[in-house]
């Protein structure tokens, strides 16, 4: 039975409860790693030992160090304990039940089974703790910066993966609205731990069936307490608490910097699109394109041609509308009523004042047979007609912002299909392709009423966020969509090596316990055992913002 969703608290109010002991974890990591170098003296024996070092006080002594190691990490080893009264084991539920058993073996071991001399796996288990507590406290790092980013713009715009909106595909949309559900998915668990909840109970069962077929069944009741410590210190992956936290820390700290914060581990599974939907401010952000100059023409007031042409581009929903709107007021103009709006492939058409008004580029005029003067030289404009004739050009000059290519490349190469949902008459792939250079023959380029749909606020959206940002421009959307969908191929690859690596564990451990080898079982081979399946999740985990 799933758990009720938590709470839908507000970013900011989140971002304080997850800096809440931040700052005590990490003096508490550094504790337990530096109870960790006496343990690896006193387990590994590369350098000797003090003739009053016995091997029964070193036991003593690697006991009492894993038990303050577990009073310093008190609160994560609750957290997993606590999972059990859920039925969500997790490797952090194992780890504890892993300590409990290695601590009963290290104080029991020379009065039921001395085992020649070997060492208890009390290292390996303050290893894991010092693991569990960096993991957790990256984690809530991540968490803390995410809320703080999504908190950090009042009317932020949200992106969700919309089903089906473009040629069937599923398509990222960026929309402005209220951050609803961000609260509750970012307190909802991560993928590794989703993953675990499913394999740890098996495994967890595992341990406990056949550490008593390989002491008890074998006639030797006394080995079950190391059998138990065995299998349950090799199925404890140390990086089962880094698998989500370290690709989540190191995103979350690119993605910040670009004002965008992924909506926890819902906001990553929401995502797979093959489509990304693109709008005017997306390819230029406001001061991206200024005006360069305003010629009239005929007998037309100035007034009456910027009032008309800035309402027509205002009731088109165009990126041009600050620009215009900036103008009208600066020529101390106002907006007029129009009646019987039309868009066309290349323009505006509206009646104002029983007038025939038309707005559009310059091919749009020759298409509505308009006389343009001899030898006009203009690259990117707004033209405006009135009654057939000629009235105003509004020269334009587009900069191309620095983020833009590279966005778009780099959501070419991780094979997301920019879609343009342009309404600016201007903006075709032509202009693009000519002045700007961008690739646009792999970019679709929907029908002008296909355009207008897509870019419809009032469109309905899906219930889950993929990610909140705070800024203009394509740079932190692609990044978002992107970032979110390498994170999530990190975080499952991550886990899925975890997992093996604690299958295989066990049935290591369970035929080296079969057979009684407790040479080849040693503590020192066990600890690095389980460092070589730590190596592969931080090397993935860096190449999750490598895009």
């Amino acid at each position: 039975r799933q758990p009720p969703p938590a709470p839908d608290l507000p970013a900011a109010e989140l971002a304080r409860r997850y800096g809440k002991g931040l700052k005590s974890m990490g003096v508490r990591s550094v504790l337990v790693f530096l109870l960790l170098l006496p343990a690896l003296y006193l387990t590994l024996g590369l350098f000797p030992y003090p003739a009053v070092l016995t091997p029964e006080l070193r036991v003593l002594a690697l006991a009492g160090i894993q038990g303050a190691a577990m009073l310093l990490g008190l609160d994560v080893l609750m957290r997993g304990l606590f999972r059990l009264l859920r039925l969500e084991l997790g490797m952090d539920t194992l780890l504890v039940f892993a300590a409990a058993a290695t601590l009963a073996d290290a104080l029991t071991m020379y009065r039921l089974d001395p085992r020649d001399g070997q060492m208890p796996y009390c290292a390996a288990i303050v290893l894991g703790i010092f693991f569990l507590l960096r993991g957790a406290r990256r984690k809530r790092r991540g968490l803390r910066m995410a809320c703080r980013t999504a908190a950090s713009a009042a009317q932020p715009y949200l992106v969700t993966l919309d089903e089906g909106k473009w040629n069937g595909w599923d398509t990222y949309a960026k929309w402005s609205g209220e951050p609803i559900g961000f609260g509750r998915q970012m307190q909802a668990a991560d993928g590794a731990e989703r993953i675990f909840h499913r394999v740890c109970p098996l495994l967890f069962i595992a341990c406990l069936l056949l550490s008593v077929v390989a002491s008890i069944g074998r006639g030797a009741p006394e080995r079950l307490l190391w059998c138990l410590s065995a299998m349950l210190t090799a199925c404890a992956s140390l990086s089962g608490a880094l698998c989500f936290a370290l690709p989540w820390l190191s995103l979350t700290q690119r993605l910040s910097k670009s004002g965008a914060a992924i909506a926890g581990w819902d906001g990553v599974t929401a995502t797979g699109g093959s489509g990304i939907l693109l709008n005017d401010t997306d390819f230029f952000p406001p001061g991206c394109v200024s005006l360069n100059g305003i010629k009239i023409f005929g007998d037309f007031p100035v007034d009456k041609v910027v009032s008309d042409t800035a309402t027509l581009i205002r009731d088109a929903g165009c990126g041009l509308d600050k620009l215009f709107h900036d103008l009208l007021r600066a020529q101390g103009c106002v907006y007029r009523r129009a009646s019987d709006f039309c868009v066309y492939e290349g323009g505006l058409s509206a009646v104002i004042r029983d007038q025939q008004v038309l707005v559009g580029s310059a091919s749009f005029m020759h298409l509505m047979e308009i006389t343009l003067p001899q030898g006009l030289n203009v690259k990117n404009a707004v033209f405006c007609a009135i009654d057939g004739e000629l009235a105003g050009i509004f020269a334009l000059n587009y900069t191309l912002h620095g983020a833009l290519e590279p966005s778009l490349n780099s959501l070419i190469r991780n094979r997301v299909t920019p879609v343009m949902a342009t309404r600016d008459f201007n903006l075709i792939p032509a202009m693009l392709r000519q002045r700007f250079k961008l690739p646009v023959d792999k970019m679709e380029f929907p029908a002008v009423e296909r355009r207008r749909e897509l870019s419809d606020e009032e469109q309905p959206h899906s219930d889950i966020l993929t990610a909140v940002l705070c800024r203009e421009g394509v740079a932190p959307y692609s990044e978002a969509a992107v970032g979110a969908a390498r994170l999530r191929r990190a975080v499952c690859t991550a886990a899925v090596l975890a997992c093996l690596g604690a299958v295989a564990g066990l049935l290591l451990a369970f035929y080296l316990t079969f057979v009684c080898s407790y040479a080849s079982l040693s503590a020192a081979n066990l600890l690095v055992f389980l460092l070589m399946w730590l190596v592969p999740t931080p090397l993935i985990a860096g190449m999750v913002n490598k895009y």
